[in-house]
Protein backbone atom coordinates (compact mmCIF):
# COMPACT_ATOMS: atom_id res chain seq x y z
CA UNK A 1 0.00 0.00 0.00
CA UNK A 2 1.50 3.76 -0.96
CA UNK A 3 -0.54 7.27 0.08
CA UNK A 4 0.41 9.79 -1.29
CA UNK A 5 -1.10 13.32 0.52
CA UNK A 6 -1.21 16.90 -0.82
CA UNK A 7 -2.84 20.23 0.54
CA UNK A 8 -4.50 22.66 -0.93
CA UNK A 9 -6.10 26.52 0.14
CA UNK A 10 -9.20 27.39 -1.52
CA UNK A 11 -11.25 30.94 -1.58
CA UNK A 12 -13.97 28.72 0.30
CA UNK A 13 -14.57 25.18 2.24
CA UNK A 14 -15.69 24.25 -1.40
CA UNK A 15 -13.02 25.44 -3.49
CA UNK A 16 -10.42 24.20 -1.15
CA UNK A 17 -11.88 20.62 -1.42
CA UNK A 18 -12.31 21.24 -5.38
CA UNK A 19 -8.39 22.35 -5.33
CA UNK A 20 -7.39 19.26 -3.39
CA UNK A 21 -8.61 16.82 -5.37
CA UNK A 22 -7.73 17.79 -8.52
CA UNK A 23 -4.04 18.33 -7.43
CA UNK A 24 -3.99 14.69 -6.01
CA UNK A 25 -6.16 13.36 -9.16
CA UNK A 26 -2.88 14.68 -10.63
CA UNK A 27 -0.82 12.50 -8.39
CA UNK A 28 -2.59 9.07 -9.21
CA UNK A 29 0.57 8.00 -10.50
CA UNK A 30 2.91 8.37 -7.57
CA UNK A 31 1.08 6.41 -5.46
CA UNK A 32 0.67 3.45 -8.05
CA UNK A 33 4.59 3.22 -9.14
CA UNK A 34 5.57 3.48 -5.19
CA UNK A 35 3.42 0.23 -4.50
CA UNK A 36 4.22 -1.45 -7.45
CA UNK A 37 8.00 -0.56 -6.31
CA UNK A 38 7.31 -2.53 -3.18
CA UNK A 39 5.25 -5.10 -4.82
CA UNK A 40 8.06 -6.22 -6.76
CA UNK A 41 6.27 -7.66 -9.19
CA UNK A 42 4.36 -10.23 -7.68
CA UNK A 43 1.34 -8.05 -6.76
CA UNK A 44 -0.52 -5.68 -9.39
CA UNK A 45 -1.33 -1.66 -8.00
CA UNK A 46 -4.22 -0.08 -8.16
CA UNK A 47 -5.36 3.54 -6.72
CA UNK A 48 -8.18 1.69 -4.02
CA UNK A 49 -9.14 5.24 -2.39
CA UNK A 50 -9.20 8.94 -3.08
CA UNK A 51 -10.42 11.15 -0.17
CA UNK A 52 -10.08 14.44 1.75
CA UNK A 53 -8.08 13.55 4.72
CA UNK A 54 -8.04 17.35 6.13
CA UNK A 55 -11.77 19.14 6.72
CA UNK A 56 -10.85 22.35 5.66
CA UNK A 57 -9.57 25.20 7.99
CA UNK A 58 -8.03 27.98 8.89
CA UNK A 59 -4.43 28.19 7.22
CA UNK A 60 -1.46 27.37 8.72
CA UNK A 61 2.04 28.97 7.79
CA UNK A 62 5.04 27.48 6.58
CA UNK A 63 8.24 27.96 8.48
CA UNK A 64 11.41 28.49 6.64
CA UNK A 65 14.99 28.01 8.26
CA UNK A 66 18.23 29.64 7.26
CA UNK A 67 21.38 27.45 7.96
CA UNK A 68 24.23 28.49 10.10
CA UNK A 69 26.49 30.61 8.57
CA UNK A 70 30.10 30.34 9.86
CA UNK A 71 31.82 32.74 7.04
CA UNK A 72 30.50 35.99 8.04
CA UNK A 73 32.75 38.61 9.17
CA UNK A 74 30.61 40.59 11.21
CA UNK A 75 27.01 40.27 12.90
CA UNK A 76 25.23 42.51 10.49
CA UNK A 77 26.38 40.30 7.35
CA UNK A 78 25.08 37.29 9.46
CA UNK A 79 22.38 37.88 10.26
CA UNK A 80 20.99 39.72 6.98
CA UNK A 81 22.31 36.30 5.07
CA UNK A 82 20.41 34.39 7.18
CA UNK A 83 17.17 35.99 7.34
CA UNK A 84 17.36 36.04 3.34
CA UNK A 85 17.76 32.09 3.39
CA UNK A 86 15.22 31.62 5.73
CA UNK A 87 12.91 33.65 4.40
CA UNK A 88 13.23 32.24 0.82
CA UNK A 89 13.36 28.93 1.99
CA UNK A 90 10.02 29.38 3.49
CA UNK A 91 8.33 30.61 0.44
CA UNK A 92 9.68 27.85 -1.39
CA UNK A 93 8.23 25.26 0.97
CA UNK A 94 5.00 27.12 1.04
CA UNK A 95 4.79 27.25 -3.05
CA UNK A 96 5.77 23.30 -2.61
CA UNK A 97 3.25 22.56 -0.23
CA UNK A 98 0.26 24.08 -1.73
CA UNK A 99 0.53 24.67 -5.27
CA UNK A 100 0.24 28.36 -5.34
CA UNK A 101 2.42 31.59 -5.04
CA UNK A 102 3.60 32.28 -1.58
CA UNK A 103 4.71 35.81 0.34
CA UNK A 104 6.81 36.05 4.04
CA UNK A 105 4.33 36.56 6.56
CA UNK A 106 6.49 36.50 9.42
CA UNK A 107 10.28 38.06 8.48
CA UNK A 108 13.13 36.65 9.69
CA UNK A 109 13.88 35.80 13.63
CA UNK A 110 17.73 35.26 13.94
CA UNK A 111 19.65 33.73 16.96
CA UNK A 112 23.46 34.26 16.95
CA UNK A 113 26.43 33.87 19.00
CA UNK A 114 30.55 34.97 18.70
CA UNK A 115 32.59 31.50 18.49
CA UNK A 116 36.41 31.91 17.99
CA UNK A 117 35.70 34.77 16.59
CA UNK A 118 33.47 34.36 14.07
CA UNK A 119 29.52 34.87 14.10
CA UNK A 120 27.43 31.96 13.76
CA UNK A 121 23.71 32.25 12.77
CA UNK A 122 20.49 30.70 12.26
CA UNK A 123 16.61 32.36 11.77
CA UNK A 124 13.31 31.12 10.88
CA UNK A 125 10.76 32.70 8.75
CA UNK A 126 7.31 31.95 7.49
CA UNK A 127 5.12 32.13 4.75
CA UNK A 128 1.63 31.56 3.78
CA UNK A 129 -0.55 32.10 0.75
CA UNK A 130 -1.93 34.99 -1.09
CA UNK A 131 -4.16 36.58 1.56
CA UNK A 132 -7.51 36.09 -0.67
CA UNK A 133 -6.89 32.37 0.53
CA UNK A 134 -8.78 31.42 3.40
CA UNK A 135 -8.63 28.09 4.00
CA UNK A 136 -6.40 24.90 3.72
CA UNK A 137 -7.48 21.26 3.47
CA UNK A 138 -5.64 17.83 2.32
CA UNK A 139 -6.29 15.11 0.21
CA UNK A 140 -5.13 11.45 0.06
CA UNK A 141 -4.72 8.85 -2.60
CA UNK A 142 -3.91 5.53 -1.41
CA UNK A 143 -3.10 2.28 -3.90
CA UNK A 144 -3.13 -1.18 -2.82
CA UNK A 145 -1.93 -4.45 -4.14
CA UNK A 146 -3.57 -7.38 -5.56
CA UNK A 147 -2.36 -10.99 -6.70
CA UNK A 148 -1.54 -10.67 -10.15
Amino acid sequence: MSVSKVFAVGLDEQLCIDSANARVKKLTGHPVRTCERKAEGVFTCAVSEQKVSEAPGPILGVVGKGDYNHSCGDEKKCRTSVIKTAEANAVELCKAKFGVDCTVTKRGETTFELKKKRYICAATAEAQPAAEFKFQCAAEITAKATVR
